[in-house]
């Protein structure tokens, strides 16, 4: 893998919210143009997720989807391996990305208001 992999790399496990990885997404594809979305096993259902958040808020178009199994040594001594299934997703900035930011921004300042004013009461 190539520095420039690393950098649009985005991996993703089902220990965070999605949320999370909608936000390191979305600065990927605002510093690179590109973001590559990749899960192992239970993660699959989460990557799935933060791609079709990113589609659904015009921030980004899928561009490619691989799949695959990885394998891996097991942690005993034993020298056997396991396969886990591995999605990958590679997206791209919508050509709408700077307005659906701008969107996305003002949604989150509003809530966040609603919020204030709510606990203020």
């Amino acid at each position: 893998m190539d520095s420039d992999d690393r950098d649009t790399k985005v991996k993703i496990s089902s220990a965070k919210k999605p949320g999370v990885y909608v936000g390191a997404s979305q600065k990927v594809l605002s510093e690179h143009g590109i973001v590559r979305l990749s899960a192992l096993g239970a993660a699959m259902s989460s990557l799935v997720t933060v791609a079709e958040i990113l589609k659904t808020k015009d921030l980004a178009v899928e561009k490619k989807v691989m799949i695959s199994l990885e394998e891996f040594e097991n942690d005993d001594e034993s020298g056997t391996t396991r396969r886990k299934p591995k999605l990958e997703v590679v997206l791209e900035r919508s050509d709408n990305f700077e307005e659906a930011v701008k969107k996305d921004e003002a949604e989150r300042a509003e809530r966040r208001r609603i919020r204030q004013a709510a606990a203020a009461e």
